[in-house]
Order: C-alpha cells, then structure tokens, then sequence
C-alpha cells in the first residue's frame, strides 16, 4: 500500500493538539435519522444564478446557520453538482472555488456548495468538536439541505444531479444516499462508512463506553449493506494517513473503490483530478 503520508500524519498531530479531547461534553444524543427527521423548514435563495445565502435552520442542537453559495449555473438542464467541504475547511468554497473554476472547467455544470454550521472559523469547527449531539446536528444539516436543493423547482429540469464531496464532505455525500439517495450519481472522496472508528484512530484518548456511543451514532456500515449503491464510485488514496485505507475501505464492501496513489492532503490539494474525477461521473457520461 506504501508508507502514509508524513504530512497527513503531521496535520493528524496538529488536530490533537488544536482539537484536544473530541466530544468531551458528552455523548448522549438520539441516533442521525432522528436528527435528519427534526431539521426544521428553510426558505432556499433563488438557485439559477450565482451568489452566496446565509441561512437559519432548526435542529436538535438549537438553530445553527448554514450557507449555500451557488458558483456556476449554465441553466435548468446542465447537470448539477452539489458539493460538500471537508471538516475545517474555511471558506466552505476554497477547494469548490478551484474545482469549478471558470477557466479550468469548460464542461457546462451547475456546482453548488453546501456549507455546513460550524464553519465560519476554526474556533467554531474545534468547537463541535467537542459536542456529539451538535456534530451530528451538523452533518444532519448537511444530508438535509442537500435533499432540499434537489428537490427545489431550479432543478426538475436538470439533465442530472451529482452529490460530490471530499473528507468529511464524502461522509456526508454517502449518508444522503443512505438517507435519501434522490441524486442521480455520488462521488464520496477520500470517505468512508465508519466515522466514529475514523475518531478512534485519529483520538486514542477516546476509549471505553465513550468509543461506543461515538462509533454506535458516526458508523453507518451496517445499514450500509442493505440497499444497492450502483450509483455510487468511491474515491480512496493509498497513502492517506488521515482517512486510511485500511478503515475506509472494508465498510464499502463490494462496492468498487477507484484507489488514487496519492496521500489525503495532496488530494485536497489537486483540484485538477478532484475536477476530473467529477466531470467523470456527471450523470449521462460514461
């Protein structure tokens, strides 16, 4: 598989030390769908045209603000890409922002990014960190207004939807297609199924009951071989030492991973084959 990435290890040992204890507040929160199932209406700004919206939503964990910035829109019938960041990635957009960059990218495609709460500064993101039933609530926002932009009149005309996203981002992307499964196609990148048994690895501290509650409410394999995921294609990297292979890959079981060999921060940092990769896999390209 080849020697893990020094960096990522490097930006692993930053965590701990930035991030300390991960949910030492407390565990105790209801299971994700009971989360999903209490988010709260929200009014979606206009989709067919270019801007960033701030948005309030209710969740278990209180209202939490969110955002949805729209950066390219060809139309109603150009396939659409809603994409997810990753954890602590600040500005939601920076990766996206170079990804659908107008020069780089001559495909027509409508992208879409979804900012989750928690994300305007690092303060923010540490935190979460430290709340279970707030983190959940998080990336309950993020399943939910996922669905609420594919399902929005902008849309229904669309020749096809993709839901793409790196890192934390692609945790999101794959329970929406648990969840929901309503976009046509789902690009999970450098993500997996477990995320509680991603925290162990990257928080030894986190033991005993307390890495039971957390792998009990962030792993979703289980259910995850229960339905069918043809329209899904994972993307995972050899030498990751954040998202290591050897964790994310078992939970997707026999569905077929595309292995980069590269490491997890150089592929965020390769907006050129995270673009091609989506372009790839826009519904209606083989």
């Amino acid at each position: 598989m080849g020697e893990l990435s020094r960096r990522d290890r490097f930006w692993v040992w930053t965590l701990r030390m930035f991030a300390g204890r991960p949910f030492r507040r407390g565990h105790d929160t209801p299971e994700f769908a009971a989360h999903l199932q209490a988010l709260g209406a929200v009014s979606l700004p206009p989709l067919d045209r270019p801007g960033e919206h701030e948005l309030t939503i209710s969740t278990l964990a209180g209202e939490l603000d969110a955002g949805i910035s729209v950066l390219r829109w060809h139309g109603a019938r150009a396939p659409t890409v809603i994409y997810h960041h990753g954890g602590s990635e600040i500005p939601s957009t920076r990766t996206a922002a170079r990804i659908f960059a107008p020069e780089e990218l001559t495909t027509p495609v409508n992208a879409i990014v979804i900012r989750l709460p928690f994300h305007r500064s690092g303060l923010e993101f540490r935190g979460v960190l430290a709340d279970l039933h707030a983190f959940l609530s998080m990336l309950a926002v993020g399943v939910g207004l996922t669905e609420r932009v594919l399902t929005a009149a902008a849309l229904r005309e669309s020749a096809g939807t993709l839901v793409a996203g790196f890192s934390q981002g692609g945790f999101i992307t794959n329970r929406h297609h648990l969840h929901c499964n309503s976009a046509d196609a789902y690009l999970p990148m450098m993500a997996g199924t477990d995320q509680g048994e991603l925290f162990l690895s990257l928080f030894p501290a986190v033991t005993g009951a307390a890495a039971e509650r957390v792998c009990a409410r962030l792993n979703f394999s289980t259910a995850w071989r229960t339905i069918e995921h043809a329209n899904v294609f994972p993307v995972l990297a050899r030498r990751d030492g954040i998202n290591p292979l050897s964790l994310m890959g078992p939970g997707y079981g026999e569905v077929d991973v595309e292995l980069w060999d590269t490491s997890h921060l150089a592929g965020f940092d390769d907006p050129a084959r995270l673009r091609e990769a989506i372009v790839r896999r826009l519904p209606g390209r083989s």
